[in-house]
């Protein structure tokens, strides 16, 4: 009797296991891109952007740290990379220049292409980040190259970020 026990407790104990790993690998992983935001030229803002994969589309939470106030700063998907003036990918919208925090869905690109990691994993893109949108438009205070652009060139430098004339 008692090696009859014994065996159906292995079993259970290898079917729990088993079941367990069913399970578990069943179960959706949250996936998420993850970039260092640099400061620009003059400019001590340091963060991160992190993109993550919702039904249709992203999101996309942007974290900066750096001088405070009450400006509301631009932030920008870029084509190309930092060094390029490309063409704005898309406006995702403002930052709270008090808390440095922002939150944002990116379910499309500028040429329509439905957004998702693999989208930009695979494009030349980048990330820039103005002062405001007005008399100091052209400022960037924190920047990165994403994508295909971090592969080849890393985040880049201040040094490198081209003057944005599309904002």
């Amino acid at each position: 009797m008692y090696a009859i026990a014994q065996i159906v407790r292995r079993i259970v104990f290898l079917l729990s296991v088993f079941s367990g790993g069913i399970l578990s690998s069943c179960q959706s992983q949250e996936v998420s891109l993850r970039y260092d935001l640099l400061g620009g030229i003059d400019w001590e803002y340091s963060g991160e952007i992190i993109f993550t994969e919702k039904p249709d589309g992203l999101i996309v939470n942007v974290n900066l740290a750096g001088p405070k106030g009450d400006v509301m700063h631009p932030i920008h998907l870029h084509y190309g990379a930092i060094s390029e003036d490309g063409e704005i990918a898309q406006v995702l919208g403002y930052l709270e220049g008090s808390s440095g925090e922002g939150v944002f869905d990116l379910d499309t690109l500028a040429d329509g292409r439905k957004a998702s990691l693999e989208l930009i994993k695979s494009q030349n893109l980048n990330v820039r980040v103005h002062f405001d949108n007005g008399r100091y438009s052209k400022e960037i205070i924190a920047y990165t190259n994403i994508g295909q652009s971090f592969l080849k060139f890393g985040p880049g430098t201040a040094a490198d970020v081209a003057v944005c004339t599309s904002f």
